[in-house]
């Protein structure tokens, strides 16, 4: 049996806190983490494909991703 977990990615920021030589906060070493957040599990790949069109008309821009997994 499948399954499928749907998800989205959010990007987090993380500031450097490398001070260079002149006292300055260098943002050269600045980050980004990315956090994959999940959404909703569902039964089959039509309820992901209505999951996504719903998002979509709420304006709601992000992408939503999938992963399939076995159940046994």
């Amino acid at each position: 049996m499948k399954a499928y977990r749907i998800y989205h990615i959010e990007e987090e920021y993380v500031p450097s806190d490398y001070i260079d030589e002149d006292g300055y906060i260098d943002d050269y070493y600045d980050d980004w983490i990315y956090h994959d957040i999940t959404d909703k599990y569902v039964d089959c790949i039509e309820k992901y494909e209505n999951f996504c069109e719903t998002k979509r008309e709420e304006d709601d821009w992000t992408e939503y991703l999938y992963e399939e997994i076995i159940i046994d």
